[in-house]
């Protein structure tokens, strides 16, 4: 049976791999972008670093717009894509998620978040249902990851993706 930490670093660097592919980065071009020393990243994918401190994947998970959680490959909630005239999505809900929003409500972030996506939206047309959606992906992934406030990268990448 493998180790649990081997998964964990195969599913780091095969994530790590694709969203920089999905990004369009080379690696010294996202290690540069991302301020992170030279070779960090090249060191991961390559196998010569086989257990990268925290701080350099939650660098890189923050450069990259998603959260540690996503990196490691562990469960985490996805945005759905679907069409209804313009492009919509709605969130893919786990049982997990659902249990956190539940017992780790936090109206103060919560309300963070709403004024946050709302001076970002700038002139972007969003339903009340849309509006919903992105606020309750940014309090989740930015709470859960116990970050001092909403994280304002994820949130525009999630603005991002409406057109």
């Amino acid at each position: 049976m493998i180790n649990d930490d081997v998964k964990m670093y195969v599913s780091l660097t095969q994530n790590l791999k694709h969203k920089l592919e999905e990004q369009s980065l080379s690696i010294s071009e996202f290690e540069r972008v991302a301020g992170l020393r030279r070779s960090a990243v090249y060191n991961i994918l390559n196998g010569r670093s086989k257990n990268p401190s925290m701080a350099l994947i939650q660098a890189c998970a923050e450069a990259l717009g998603c959260s540690v959680a996503e990196l490691l490959g562990e469960s985490t909630p996805k945005l759905s894509v679907i069409e209804n005239n313009s492009m919509q999505f709605h969130l893919q809900k786990d049982e997990r998620r659902e249990q956190f929003m539940k017992k780790d409500w936090d109206l103060d972030y919560y309300m963070k978040c709403v004024t946050l996506i709302q001076e970002l939206k700038k002139d972007k047309s969003l339903s009340k249902e849309r509006f919903d959606s992105i606020t309750e992906e940014l309090y989740y992934y930015s709470h859960r990851d116990n970050l001092p406030e909403p994280d304002r990268r994820y949130a525009m990448r999630l603005l991002e993706m409406i057109k």
